[in-house]
């Protein structure tokens, strides 16, 4: 037979691993949440960045598929891309190694090859104008450190 002080004990552990349990249930389930929400930012960037004429016509031209090369519209569009990528990894809605591996060579085109350094002069590039595409590439360095050493080594548009 059970005394009162014995089942007091067992509804107490009872109560407690209910508790846990439903913390770690929930937070599965926001994890489950996040990955979903994160999946559609990444769609919707996908689409805007594959379906968008003026960013591919950019991306073609750094590819050199076309030697055309693209107005200021297109660029200015193209780097637009780039600072809300920016936006989207500061609020943590989509993962950096992703952004990286998927867009990351095309910033790194635009701001270390002859092509790219002369779409930027063309469009009187100012650091302080691009806030945002600015913290992006201080973002991608955190992802690989090399890649901001060989930036700021490359990007001499204005010598």
């Amino acid at each position: 037979m059970c005394t009162d002080y014995c089942c007091i004990n067992y509804a107490d552990y009872i109560t407690a691993a209910t508790a846990i349990a439903a913390v770690i249930l929930s937070l599965y389930q926001y994890n489950l949440y996040k990955e979903r929400e994160r999946s559609k930012v990444f769609s919707k960037l996908n689409e805007l960045y594959l379906n968008n004429k003026d960013v591919q016509f950019v991306v073609r031209y750094l590819n050199n598929i076309i030697q055309d090369i693209p107005n200021n519209h297109q660029t200015e569009l193209f780097l637009r891309f780039f600072e809300e990528l920016s936006v989207y990894l500061k609020s943590n809605s989509i993962e950096p190694e992703i952004v990286e591996k998927l867009f990351g060579y095309y910033l790194f085109e635009i701001f270390t090859s002859a092509k790219g350094q002369k779409l930027l002069k063309a469009c009187n590039y100012e650091v302080s104008e691009w806030k945002y595409l600015e913290e992006f590439k201080e973002m991608m360095s955190d992802v690989d450190p090399k890649w901001l050493k060989t930036l700021n080594k490359n990007f001499s548009i204005w010598s």
